[in-house]
C-alpha cells in the first residue's frame, strides 16, 4: 500500500513537496481519502451506506466505527461472513474507481 497515488507515499518517495491534501484539508493518507477528503464527498455516501448496511446485518452494536481496516480488511475483524466482506470490498472498488485515483 506505500506505492498509490496518496501524497504522503508519494512525498515519501520524494515525488512531491508535501504530505498534504489538494482539498487543503489534511494530510493525504488513506483514513483521508476514505473518510475525510471533501473532494469525495459525493461518492463517499454510497460506500457508507453499504458499511452501514454490513455493520448493522453482522448485528454490531452502535455505528461502524470507521478505520481504514474496516474497509480493506474486513475479513479479519471477525464479525462479518465473506459475502459481507466482499460487499464492503465491492463498494471500495467501486469508491475508488468513481474518485479516478489509484490506490
Amino acid at each position: 500500500m506505500n506505492d498509490s497515488s496518496l501524497r504522503i507515499h508519494q512525498h515519501h518517495a520524494g515525488l512531491v513537496d508535501t504530505k498534504e491534501c489538494e482539498c487543503g484539508q489534511g494530510v493525504d493518507d488513506a483514513f483521508h481519502y476514505f473518510f475525510q477528503c471533501a473532494r469525495f464527498n459525493h461518492i463517499r455516501e454510497s460506500l457508507m451506506q453499504v458499511v452501514e448496511k454490513t455493520w448493522s446485518e453482522a448485528n454490531c452494536q452502535g455505528p461502524p466505527r470507521c478505520s481504514v481496516a474496516l474497509l480493506l480488511a474486513s475479513a479479519y475483524l471477525d464479525v462479518f461472513t465473506k459475502d459481507q466482506c466482499e460487499d464492503i470490498l465491492n463498494a471500495v472498488y467501486t469508491f475508488i474507481e468513481q474518485s479516478g485515483r489509484r490506490f
